[in-house]
């Protein structure tokens, strides 16, 4: 299933989404665990359990309960040819990218 954060967008129009949605898993108890990285959301990651408010057909982020055992960190490239590189120092810290 997926649950709907609202982002914040700055006045130069980023990021260029008001929502983004990402998977979950129902833990059946009202608790939810986010289940991919989230692109621009800030202050959840992978793993962590979150509670929701519906909103009508909609399930939207309402708080974050636990913090799982993962971080997310946001890189913006300006340089195409150093995506690659940067991409293999961070594999080398064993960190996965998207």
């Amino acid at each position: 299933m997926k649950i709907s954060i609202k982002l914040e967008v700055d006045e130069d129009g980023f990021p260029p989404v008001d929502w983004e949605d990402v998977w979950a898993i129902d833990l059946k108890d009202g608790r939810y665990e986010i289940a991919n990285v989230p692109f621009y959301a800030q202050g959840v990651s992978y793993g962590d359990i979150v509670s929701v408010v519906s909103q009508g057909d909609r399930l939207t982020f309402d708080s974050l309960l636990k913090a799982g055992e993962h971080s997310t960190v946001h890189v913006v490239m300006y340089d195409e040819k150093l995506v690659q590189t940067v991409r293999d120092q961070l594999k080398d810290l064993f960190c996965s990218t998207e």
